[in-house]
């Protein structure tokens, strides 16, 4: 998975809409080891050491800002808007990957493609 970090030519706004379709792709539910450590990891996370809840910490805040600048800017708004956007992707991809039926976890990355992505202002992937 491309990191949103990662500069996009077109700027931050295209940057987080190459990153949410690649994120609720059907490949990135196949792949919990080469994914989001969030949603591979993160109920692990919170019964882990301090050492690994600070990592974690610290790559959701510097996720949720990435997604923020994508979303709006850096305002308290866009960053709120960047923490449901956040949920409900790495929300999705848990969900997907908890059932081995391949035409539900079509439908659920389906489903977060749509309202879940209008939701935060991404319309049309």
């Amino acid at each position: 998975m491309r990191p949103l970090e990662e500069e996009h030519e077109a700027g931050p706004a295209q940057a987080l809409r190459v990153y949410v379709e690649d994120y609720l792709s059907l490949g990135h539910v196949g792949q919990a080891g080469h994914g989001c450590p969030i949603a591979a990891l993160g109920s692990e996370a919170a019964r882990a050491s301090p050492v690994v809840t600070d990592a974690f910490d610290q790559g959701i805040r510097r996720l949720v800002r990435s997604l923020a600048r994508g979303l709006e800017g850096v305002t308290p708004e866009a960053r709120q808007a960047a923490l449901r956007l956040l949920s409900s992707l790495v929300g999705a991809v848990v969900l997907a990957r908890a059932t081995g039926d391949k035409n539900l976890q079509a439908e659920v990355m389906e489903a977060m493609r749509g309202e879940g992505t209008i939701q935060a202002g991404l319309t049309g992937l």
